[in-house]
Order: structure tokens, then C-alpha cells, then sequence
């Protein structure tokens, strides 16, 4: 039996100590790939476009010497790109190599078969402890200390680096996102495509709301107004009328404004890797400073990423849970953090 998702709930003042710390944590939600923004129609605070135009996002297909050398590197660090730079590989993170990069840093996991020939000493996964199972293991290296000349190279970086050039020969596909534009991916790498950011707007009309203007009232109101935004965020049917119960048991309760529909605005954003601290500092800084009554943020990460928030592994069982909810209502912010059933977040 596989252990279920999680979620942590928080609420806080906005212009309180409390209120900045929980507005901080968005930013260490990492590998965002769907941002859905759901504020009233009428609402006049309007969040701008992302800039779009500005960052670059390329599937890559590479050798893993190619990704960490000191050209790629140091090409990167010429154009002040290393610390923004956002990696995520394609691949399955239950059964195969995987490796993801931010805030500078590379997250490795390895299968016994790549770990045991790289001949590190590193973290066994927790979520493959399972005799029954293959074992993996994780592994973190400063992109930074790759740069430093032979001698100032820290040991376990220099046999990461041999392990790249000589053991590992085989390709990795990567998805890899910069924050502005650059020629470097394209100069570096041989075979990539190109991933476009995309922004779609949608309405619904006459929907029936939770108290979106009296946050955290309890346990059932927290339940309840998540389930709804997720709902609104999917254009869900159930919002509108009861759906047969062996698919959905959504039901309005109590929580619910009697008599009282609104309007909902839906802008998406998806299609590519967010650059690292793309939406912390565009969307939700609007949101937080607009003037809307109520707005929420619905911020998916990608499932099948090694790690979620900070450093902290994340773990795909059955849908690889990596969201991270936001409320704005008046002076008050609600947020919900859902994770995976393996994270120890």
C-alpha cells in the first residue's frame, strides 16, 4: 500500500512577518510547469503577462561530460545564467537515473548500477527501501565548484566529473530553462527543441462559492475551499451539478454563500519549465499587490522530479503530488502545500 499524499495548510497576514514567510515559500517550490490564476471577472487587478518573451526553454538531449563541463559552465556564468538555470531530466524517477538542477545546485539519483560504479558515498532514497525493490540513491553537487581550477576541485565533484567522462556514455534527455535569452543551449548541445510558454484565458459563469472573504474558518471550510478552486482551476462539471458518485462525491456544503454566484477569470500558463523564481516574482507579487477581493493560484510542479521543495526529495507513487495552492483574501493569504506521500517536506 503506497502511502498517500499530504498537504499542510497556513494562513498569515500578508504584510506580517508570518505573511512574508509563507509569500517565500512559493519560491522554493521547484520545476513549476502550469501556473492557473482564478480571480472574479470583475475584478480590476488584473495580473499582467508573464514575460514570456524573455526566457528560453529547450528539450536537450546531451551526454551528462557535455551538461557539466567547464565551457557550458562557464558560458553560463558569463552571462550571470548558472544561479537561474532550471533542470529537469526526462525520465522515470522510480526506476532510472535521474538528475534536476536549481538555485545552482545538481540533484542526482542514481540506480545501484550508475551509483555503485561512481563509487560515492551517497543517500539511499527512502522511498525505495523495499527489499523487493531496486535501490536508489541521491547525490548533490555544486554547479560552482566544477569551475574552480583542477587542484581547488572538491573530491567527490572531480569523480562525478571522471564518472561523466569515462563510466557514463550513455545520452540523458533534459528539459532546460533560462530566465533570459541566450544562444548558449543551442551552441552547446546538438539536438534540442524548442519549448513555447503558453497563456490561455477562460471564463465561468454563475458558480456557486465557499466564503472566499473569511479565510482558515476551520478544518471543513480549508477541505472544502481547495477542493473548489481545484475544481474551478479544471473547469470541473461537478461545480455546476452533481456528477454520478463513482466519480466524483463533490458535493456543496455549508461553507457555501447561499444564494450567491460569481463570475470566475481563468488564466493558464503552461507548455514549458518555468525558469526558478518566475512566478514568485511576477504572478503572485500581482496578486499579492493587485486589488483583488479574493484570487487563487493553483502551481504545479513536475511529478516526476527527484526533488519538489528545497532540497527535499520528492517520491512519484501514484500521481506524484507537487502543488502548491495560494489564496489572496483581503489582508489574508491561505496556502496549501501537497505532496507526495514519500516527502518529507
Amino acid at each position: 500500500m503506497f502511502p498517500t499524499a499530504h498537504c499542510q495548510v497556513r494562513a498569515a497576514k500578508i504584510d506580517s512577518n508570518s505573511g512574508r514567510n509563507l509569500l517565500a515559500r512559493v519560491r522554493e517550490h521547484n520545476y513549476v510547469n502550469k501556473v492557473d490564476l482564478l480571480a472574479p471577472k470583475t475584478s480590476q487587478g488584473a495580473v499582467q503577462s508573464l514575460p514570456l518573451s524573455k526566457m528560453v526553454c529547450y528539450k536537450v538531449r546531451t551526454k551528462l561530460q557535455t551538461f557539466i563541463s567547464r565551457k557550458f559552465l562557464d558560458g553560463l556564468c558569463q552571462e550571470d545564467l548558472l544561479d537561474g538555470l532550471t533542470v529537469v531530466s526526462l525520465s522515470s524517477i522510480q526506476y532510472e537515473d535521474s538528475f534536476s538542477v536549481h538555485s545552482g545546485t545538481l540533484y542526482v539519483t542514481l540506480c545501484s548500477e550508475s551509483y555503485y560504479k561512481l563509487g560515492l558515498n551517497g543517500e539511499q532514497s527512502k522511498a525505495f527501501s523495499d527489499k523487493k525493490r531496486a535501490k536508489m540513491f541521491r547525490l548533490q553537487f555544486k554547479l560552482s565548484e566544477f569551475l574552480k581550477k583542477d587542484k581547488e576541485v572538491p573530491h567527490d565533484h572531480l569523480k562525478f566529473l571522471w564518472f561523466a567522462e569515462k563510466i557514463y556514455d550513455r545520452d540523458i534527455e533534459l528539459v532546460v530553462s533560462l530566465r533570459s535569452q541566450s544562444e548558449i543551449l543551442t551552441k552547446t548541445f546538438e539536438k534540442v527543441i524548442p519549448a513555447t510558454l503558453t497563456e490561455a484565458h477562460t471564463d465561468l459563469v454563475n458558480l456557486c462559492h465557499p466564503d472566499l472573504l473569511s479565510p482558515l474558518q476551520d478544518e471543513s471550510w480549508a477541505e472544502e475551499t481547495l477542493e473548489w478552486i481545484t475544481y474551478a482551476s479544471i473547469h470541473g462539471k461537478q461545480l455546476y451539478h452533481p456528477e454520478d458518485p463513482y466519480l466524483s462525491s463533490y458535493r456543496l456544503s455549508g461553507n457555501f454563500v447561499e444564494d450567491s454566484t460569481v463570475d470566475v477569470s481563468i488564466t493558464s500558463w503552461s507548455g514549458a519549465l518555468f525558469p526558478k523564481g518566475l512566478v514568485s516574482d511576477n504572478v503572485v507579487r500581482q496578486v499579492v499587490e493587485g486589488s483583488y477581493p479574493w484570487a487563487a493560484l493553483v502551481i504545479y510542479g513536475v511529478k516526476d522530479a527527484n526533488t519538489a521543495y528545497k532540497s527535499v526529495e520528492h517520491v512519484y507513487y501514484e500521481n506524484g503530488e507537487n502543488v502548491f495552492v495560494l489564496l489572496k483574501s483581503g489582508e489574508w493569504i491561505v496556502v496549501w502545500e501537497i505532496f507526495g506521500g514519500g516527502d518529507s517536506v
